[in-house]
């Protein structure tokens, strides 16, 4: 195991370094990792790696944002919602 560590912005420790062993199925794992004002980094073949983006983004999804923007837009005039919040009696 080998790492550095240094003072960040505002007092942050900002720390570098690398780790390895051997898995319970016999492969070696190697993890290299940076921790800054950004989170813990880190890096090894070992890890998942997300879908690349710009990735297909579902119709459902797109129809809730639209939704959503459109209440938020009701609420900033002071319309009150017919569609989700408070119970009302129809």
């Amino acid at each position: 195991m080998s790492g550095l560590a240094l003072l960040g912005e505002e007092g942050a420790i900002n720390s570098a370094g690398s780790f390895s062993y051997t898995a319970p199925d016999g492969s070696d794992i190697h993890l290299q990792y940076v921790a800054d004002e950004n989170g813990f980094q880190p890096q090894g073949d070992h890890l998942p790696v997300a879908p690349e983006f710009p990735h297909p983004i579902p119709q459902f999804v797109l129809d809730q944002i639209a939704f959503a923007a459109e209440e938020d837009a009701r609420k900033a005039r002071g319309e009150v919602s017919r569609s989700y919040g408070t119970p009302h009696d129809d």
